[in-house]
């Protein structure tokens, strides 16, 4: 998933995910400079 960048042009005020049963998640940023977000939900 990717996430909107906080900057000069645009600000995020907030965000929030609930997701539901609890799945491990990881944020990084991709070779383009986008900030990403990673779940790995169960089968």
């Amino acid at each position: 998933m990717l996430r909107p960048r906080s900057g000069a042009q645009q600000w995020v005020a907030r965000e929030q995910y609930v997701l539901l049963p609890r799945v491990p998640g990881v944020e990084f940023t991709d070779p383009f400079r986008n900030l990403c977000q990673r779940l790995v939900a169960p089968p």
